[in-house]
């Protein structure tokens, strides 16, 4: 199951988080494609102020597992799923959360109005997003940077003199990738990442 599964990604992501937690704590932290939820609760007991997990499925999905037995099976994945089994992991480590505040939320890649909604429940831009093993195909790349990109940037009043978007001060996208035979090599992610104006 994609969403339902520790991949390697996250946790090399949460062992660098915590060994530079400076990053996160204080923070407002957004995680896409959170699947479990493991980097953005790592995130939240590391001591950010608000973490949002965010993770969607276009429609069901069809994974095939594998069973303890060795078996295989197809089963679908639904964005209800995912978000349940988010909310539950966020209920079975709320003690190791302390005061930070954690939640989460649909959010499809390039969806402007699902991007206010998480800015909306972060009070603002994230100062933090992180992701891990969260593309398989180059296709999904220039969506995962521009929202990013968009999560990271302050909102301008619209009776102020600047119409131009900047990224929250210090505001950074840690992203982890397995780099995976025939998949994209680490320059075409930095293209994509460049193209969205995050170097």
């Amino acid at each position: 199951m994609v969403g339902g599964i520790l991949w390697p990604g996250a946790r090399v992501l949460y062992e660098w988080l915590t060994a530079n937690s400076s990053i996160v704590v204080g923070k407002r932290v957004v995680e896409l494609g959170s699947g479990t939820g493991a980097c953005g609760l790592c995130c939240g007991a590391l001591g950010a102020s608000q973490v949002v997990l965010t993770d969607k499925v276009l429609s069901d999905m069809p994974i095939v597992t594998y069973n303890v037995d060795g078996s295989m099976e197809e089963v679908n994945v639904r964005s209800d799923i995912l978000m349940e089994l988010v909310e539950e992991n966020i209920a079975l480590n709320r003690e190791a959360l302390g005061s930070c505040e954690v939640r989460s939320s649909e959010l499809l890649w390039g969806d402007l109005s699902g991007i206010g909604v998480v800015k909306g429940a972060l009070g603002g831009a994230a100062d933090v997003v992180v992701g891990s093993d969260v593309t398989y195909h180059p296709s999904g790349h220039r969506d995962l940077f521009a929202t990013a990109r968009s999560l990271l940037e302050e909102d301008h009043a619209p009776d102020s003199s600047s119409h131009e978007s900047s990224l929250a001060s210090n505001g950074r996208f840690i992203f982890s990738h397995q780099l995976r035979e025939g998949w994209a090599p680490v320059d075409v992610l930095k293209a994509a990442a460049t193209a969205a104006g995050l170097t």
